[in-house]
């Protein structure tokens, strides 16, 4: 997981804070190589937070290049000051197929170049008076704390930032590597105790970590390396076990063994991909560790009975039906 973040005037510190805490306990759970947080700005040079603090941009911005979430954080007048530097990173990000996110007025920025066009999303009030902005945009609002759709990210921002990224941790590797997440902001004072909802939900397809430490860990490291699968046997150096220790405490916890809960893992990222993107599917067996597409649809359709282009298929045909059962009209 790589994300950059670029800072536009007044951002509210708390969405990057929570967003380097969260790349904190990703690695802090799967190994320095499960996350990487790059900081640029909006000019390139140092700027204000909301709080007058002063943030410079990282030395190794280059990297935004190879970031697959890019963030933009910003005040109320975010879009009022888009320069090329801007304009640039968003449209090279877009073409390499990267998730554009927009937390808080970032997502106005997101709105103005267009890039949340057909999209849903959550855009605070805009300010007045508009100034250049452009003419409303064709989006579908959302009233909610933030809003993944397609590869496309738009959060409420402040304890939001939060939730919105561990829900995608959550989709992209693993619920136990979100919890462990979760658990570390928690540990640094960034996410209340008490606030379930920026924790990832069960109705999300996320279930309460299992009781044994190393077996969640042993997920959380497994999620943090979807696209290129570990050895079982670096999976079990990492967890201080003999693979043959590994495969018996699995098996007794899990009630299978490390290799099926591997797969299951891998499908399940790739599930959401074709459910919730339009990458095609060999790009998407590659996302999610498989050698070839035929050896991702033949595991695929052993887990869930369909192909993944059967999926996608009914994944598109539902709303359009829902639709059509509002307005009384007859489905394509």
């Amino acid at each position: 997981m790589q994300i950059a973040m670029i800072l536009c005037q007044a951002f509210p510190m708390l969405d990057h804070a929570l967003t380097a805490a969260l790349v904190r306990s990703v690695r802090r759970a799967a190994g320095d190589g499960a996350a990487l947080l790059v900081t640029d700005t909006v000019t390139g040079a140092p700027v204000l937070s909301a709080d007058g603090v002063a943030v410079a941009p990282d030395a190794e911005a280059a990297a935004l290049a190879s970031a697959d979430l890019l963030l933009i954080a910003g005040g109320p007048e975010a879009a009022l000051y888009m320069p090329m530097r801007l304009r640039d990173a968003l449209r090279l990000a877009a073409a390499r197929g990267a998730t554009l996110g927009g937390l808080g007025h970032g997502a106005h920025v997101l709105s103005a170049l267009g890039y949340l066009d057909g999209h849903r999303a959550v855009l605070p009030p805009a300010p007045e008076p508009l100034g250049p902005f452009p003419p409303p945009r064709p989006i579908t609002h959302e009233d909610a704390d933030f809003v993944h759709d397609g590869a496309r990210l738009t959060c409420r921002g402040g304890l939001a930032t939060g939730a919105a990224l561990l829900d995608r941790v959550a989709g992209r590797s693993a619920p136990a590597l979100a919890h462990a997440a979760a658990r570390g902001l928690h540990a640094e004072g960034l996410l209340p105790a008490c606030d379930r909802s920026a924790q990832p939900a069960p109705e999300d397809g996320v279930a309460a970590p299992p009781g044994d430490p190393l077996i969640a860990r042993m997920k959380a490291i497994m999620g943090a390396h979807i696209a290129e699968p570990l050895s079982l046997t670096e999976i079990a150096r990492l967890l201080g076990l003999s693979p043959k220790q590994l495969r018996s405490r699995c098996q007794r916890i899990e009630g299978t063994s490390p290799a099926r809960v591997y797969v299951a893992l891998r499908l399940d990222h790739a599930r959401l991909l074709v459910e919730r993107t339009m990458r095609p599917i060999a790009d998407i067996a590659g996302a999610a560790g498989f050698e070839s597409p035929s050896s991702f649809t033949r595991s695929f359709r052993e887990q869930y009975a369909l192909s993944p282009r059967d999926l996608r298929a009914g994944a598109l045909i539902g709303p359009a039906r829902a639709q059509a059962a509002e307005t009384g009209a007859q489905p394509a």
